[in-house]
């Protein structure tokens, strides 16, 4: 069986340790063997310790989802195998995990509503360094 190429995973969880976002690949030139891709978190290249990203996915299909809010753990890589209708590869092709961290700084709120219970006033922060994947802030 051929293998995928080309994995690609931009890390959209801008949560310290957390993953979220879209992964994708090639298919192999010839998917006549092929009946499904595999894709997997692992804390080794060659699958050692995985876990599923989702279900197994039917060729044609080159995209899984790695829900926000996904602990990184010790998982260093995303690993894909491609699987027939009889067995999975033995060796998958693998992507070492980048985790995205964009996180503000140094908040400081000062209220100036003086009623009991209401707050009033302004919320300050640092932007994050690296700001490539900010396209909004919810503050609660």
């Amino acid at each position: 069986i051929l293998s995928v190429s080309n994995i690609t995973f931009p890390d959209k969880d801008l949560d310290f340790n957390d993953l979220g976002g879209t992964v994708s690949w090639e298919a192999p030139d010839d998917v006549t063997l092929v009946t499904y891709y595999v894709p997997y978190l692992a804390f080794t290249d060659i699958g050692g310790n995985r876990s599923h990203i989702g279900e197994e996915i039917g060729v044609g299909t080159n995209v899984a989802y790695v829900i926000p809010d996904t602990s990184m753990d010790s998982f260093a890589h995303i690993i894909v195998y491609t699987k027939s209708a009889l067995v999975e590869q033995t060796t998958p092709v693998s992507l070492n995990i980048s985790d995205t961290i964009a996180s503000v700084s140094s908040i400081v709120f000062v209220d100036k509503d003086l009623d009991f219970d209401d707050l009033g006033g302004v919320v300050t922060w640092v932007e994050p360094l690296d700001m490539f994947h900010v396209t909004f802030y919810l503050i609660y």
